[in-house]
């Protein structure tokens, strides 16, 4: 997927446009054209069908009987899990926080510009009021149709038995592909050095909030980057030690935790994560609605959104493990947090929940209509939970 803003390129014929874009994505990647492939101008609400389509399958339950791994967080399982973890604002959790927005209102499709969908060999191009998505966009996502043609992308950005930590991993690898061979282009295919690095990914991260606004918030525009800026600096960590055939490399064996997509020298030395202790059983009255991964990626937005972000990051560094769990009740839901962090930082969890208690004001988080979030360390497990304070105080969500 492109973020970038629409821009007019008056005088040039589309076809044109789409010709020459795929040149420079084949240069900028260094792989031919080998697959045929449809590009189609849309509008924003075919966009955001399109952008809907690169969802994973649901998945059984084998709690349920059903072999198959857990499914992962739906939309309206995400929406509710980012209200319950306080990275909404409440005006847009309420009244009931599993409703989802349609995908016209939602986040992702205001913001993108194009997609490339796998499955149909196509690429969709936002085209609105006499405007086309500018060559960026274009050349972003025909290097995805190459990495598709050469590498199989469906199989990268599809959930499977490796879980959701997993997924983001690749997804972010995958994007992080693309828009280095963008940022070759915009060097006109000289070396990228780090400093050159930065200052792109800062601008891209700049020019993402302000494309944003203010009704969406900071750290859900953040999320959105996120897979653009940390997998661009894995790829480029990879391309600097070995070119491109390092980072093609990588297609054959990705990162498989997010843990390793932000220190790659974690990914080179194969570092996996600690197991987790079984977890707590499910609260009396409620049942389980998703369960997923919680990886390092998903322990540093959410604690950018109450700490500064260089200490978010320094805090979650050294993730070992983590899972989210999605409960339902009626229409209340409850989440269940539990991260553990790399044997030698066994404390870490208590520092953590040290460090939100204080900026909470107290180990509770109260949130008027969602409910409150609380954190704690039991061993070497920062536990978090949150909920109607019905369910909170019953205890249903403690061991």
């Amino acid at each position: 997927m492109g973020l970038a803003a629409p821009a007019s390129r008056a005088g040039e014929p589309w076809e044109e446009r789409v010709a020459e874009a795929l040149r420079a994505a084949s240069a900028a990647r260094e792989l031919p054209t080998r697959g045929r492939f449809t590009v189609k101008q849309v509008g924003r609400a075919e966009l955001a069908t399109a952008l809907g389509e690169r969802g994973a399958p649901e998945r059984g339950d084998p709690e349920r009987g059903d072999p198959r791994p857990l499914r992962p967080m739906a939309e309206d399982d995400d929406d509710a899990r980012e209200c319950l973890l306080g990275i909404r604002p409440v005006d847009r959790c309420v009244p009931r926080l599993a409703r989802a927005p349609p995908p016209s209102e939602s986040p992702l499709a205001s913001l993108a510009a194009g997609v490339y969908v796998p499955r149909e060999k196509t690429l969709y191009v936002l085209a609105e009021g006499g405007r086309t998505a500018d060559g960026t966009v274009l050349l972003h996502e025909l290097v995805h149709a190459l990495q598709d043609d050469h590498f199989g992308l469906a199989r990268m950005i599809t959930e499977d038995a490796r879980g959701a930590d997993a997924l983001s991993a690749r997804h972010a690898f995958a994007e992080g592909d693309a828009t280095f061979a963008v940022l070759r282009d915009a060097n006109l295919l000289e070396p990228v050095d780090a400093t050159f690095l930065e200052a792109f990914l800062e601008g891209f991260l700049t020019a993402n909030r302000r494309s944003a606004g203010e009704a969406i918030p900071s750290a859900v525009a953040d999320a959105a980057a996120f897979p653009y800026v940390h997998g661009t600096r894995f790829v480029w960590s990879l391309y600097v030690r070995g070119g491109w055939r390092a980072v093609n490399a990588a297609w054959r064996r990705p990162p498989r935790t997010t843990e390793q997509l932000l220190h790659v020298e974690k990914y080179l030395r194969g570092e996996l994560p600690r197991p987790l202790p079984q977890a707590p059983r499910v609260p009396a009255g409620f049942t389980r609605r998703a369960r997923r991964t919680f990886g390092e990626l998903d322990l540093r937005t959410w604690l950018a959104v109450f700490l500064p972000e260089s200490d978010a990051a320094a805090l979650a560094s050294g993730w070992g493990n983590g899972e989210a769990e999605l409960f339902a009740r009626g229409d209340d839901r409850a989440l269940r947090v539990r991260v553990r962090w790399d044997a030698p930082l066994r404390t870490r969890a208590h520092d953590v929940a040290a460090r939100l208690a204080h900026a909470f004001g107290g180990p509770r988080f109260a949130r008027d209509g969602v409910g409150a979030l609380e954190v704690s360390a039991i061993g070497d497990e920062l536990r978090v939970v949150a909920g109607p304070a019905a369910a909170l105080s019953e205890g249903a969500l403690t061991p």
